[in-house]
């Protein structure tokens, strides 16, 4: 997963990173400042969480953090290692996200219960 990371660590064909100096949707071709690209990289998941409804079971949002730590592991992704460490953590800790049963965006209909995920 290192040496993915490490690869893939300001790769482009115009020699930036498109995943961290471009903006999202309609500013998909605008290029983001260094300065502003952590806020950028902080947007997506806000904005995707938007489920409702009672909460999943303790036991399912447990598994969720397992397979996507694990998905996270694999290195197609392209993330650094401590992501999926941090994954780890949270379950080790036993700290886990309030994941709503219901509502999704995308096409594999799993964005949103991830977004949840994400959120602090």
């Amino acid at each position: 997963m290192s040496r993915r990371a490490t690869s893939w660590s300001g790769w482009s064909p115009r020699g930036r990173c498109l995943r961290r100096d471009y903006g999202l949707w309609d500013l998909a071709t605008t290029f983001v400042s260094p300065a502003d690209s952590a806020q950028l990289q902080e947007k997506p998941a806000p904005l995707h969480a938007v489920g409702v409804g009672e909460p999943l079971p303790r036991d399912v949002v447990r598994a969720m953090l397992l397979l996507r730590a694990n998905t996270l592991a694999l290195g197609h992704s392209g993330c650094r290692p401590i992501l999926a460490d941090r994954l780890c953590e949270l379950l080790r800790r036993g700290i886990h996200p309030v994941v709503p049963s219901q509502g999704s965006v995308g096409a594999s209909g799993d964005l949103a219960p991830l977004a949840h995920l994400a959120l602090r």
